[in-house]
């Protein structure tokens, strides 16, 4: 709470925050990730550049980009994003089933965002190849938590 002139306490207004509806929530964090999204977007990625076209950068082949190590960067992105939004979810009070198909959902509506962003701009257009690999990760994301059995089968983690 902050004090005006007058003396009298405000209420910020998210200050209530725990008091939310699940679903006030849910609309407030991913109207901020696809705000934050859109406006990193346009500084760094040059989003809105140019009309909207594919780009089409090969897959896992040795000519490609990294050698498509790019994909997997994809891949592991949609893993994490999802294991995040998981969480965030239960936080909110979603079951873990709810929370777990929001978070995928959630996941691959922001990441196509992304790269539908990519389409708009000059330097990279739309890949079908990185939404593949992001949808690929967000089922791996998705399958890992829905069945736990698979945590002890598969893992995928990121080492420096």
């Amino acid at each position: 709470m902050t004090k005006s002139d007058t003396g009298l306490q405000k209420k910020s207004p998210f200050s209530s925050f725990d008091t939310w509806s699940r679903k006030r929530k849910t609309v407030f964090f991913n109207t901020a990730a696809v705000g934050a999204t859109m406006i990193i977007g346009a500084a760094s990625w040059d989003y809105y550049s140019s009309a909207f076209e594919f780009q089409n950068e090969g897959w896992l082949d040795y000519d490609t980009n990294y050698g498509g190590a790019d994909k997997f960067g994809h891949a592991f992105g949609g893993y994490a994003l999802t294991s995040v939004y998981n969480s965030v979810y239960r936080n909110f009070g979603y079951s873990d089933e709810q929370a777990i198909l929001y978070g995928a959902i959630s996941s691959f509506a922001l990441l196509t965002l992304v790269e539908v962003g990519d389409g708009f701009s000059q330097e990279y257009g739309f890949s079908v190849q990185d939404e593949t690999f992001n949808a690929a990760g967000i089922l791996v994301g998705y399958f890992r938590q829905r069945y736990p059995v698979l945590k002890d089968i598969f893992d995928y983690r990121l080492e420096l």
